[in-house]
């Protein structure tokens, strides 16, 4: 998978993502973390990724509208980099 270009991201998104490891990576006004990742699929008749969105510390979100907007951010760049696969 390509790197995402974390410029592009952070220019349209509410919350500032940054890069650990091979995971994307945000936290919240109210301190909570996400973590936002691709995973290859090992199918060899076509490339396909699987999605994950990971609330490490399992805290509860008071319903806050930026992070699924942050969350399509990072999907739409992922579309950009690599836009012959499935999701």
């Amino acid at each position: 998978m390509n790197r995402l270009d974390l410029e592009a991201v952070n220019s349209h998104s509410p919350y500032d993502v940054h890069s650990m490891g091979d995971q994307y990576v945000f936290v919240t006004d109210t301190g909570i973390e996400y973590h936002v990742g691709f995973e290859l699929d090992s199918n060899p008749y076509y490339t396909a990724y699987w999605f994950n969105l990971a609330n490490p510390e399992q805290q509860k979100s008071p319903g806050d509208k930026k992070i699924p907007q942050t969350v399509i951010c990072i999907i739409e760049e992922f579309f950009r980099q690599t836009p012959d696969i499935m999701l």
